[in-house]
């Protein structure tokens, strides 16, 4: 029986860009709120923590699903 292939983690990423590398400017006790503002390093648009974090929940359920999917037909394969 295969197993699925989730991915371990899942990065933040510019909404404009799709880039991955931001200015991060951490606040005095290194917490992190989701009214923060990230510039992405690579086309110095300013990103919302939320936004990104509600972008990567749903690429991550999309993934999530489509190795579901996947794996319950490898399980019901010979069920025809």
């Amino acid at each position: 029986m295969d197993k699925m292939n989730l991915p371990e983690t899942a990065n933040l990423k510019c909404l404009f860009c799709g880039s991955s590398d931001f200015v991060v400017e951490r606040q005095p006790d290194n917490s992190i709120t989701e009214q923060d503002m990230y510039e992405c390093s690579s086309c110095g648009e300013l990103n919302s923590y939320e936004g990104m974090l509600e972008v990567c929940k749903q690429e991550v359920a999309n993934d999530v699903e489509k190795e579901v999917i996947k794996y319950a037909k490898t399980l019901f394969k010979d069920f025809k």
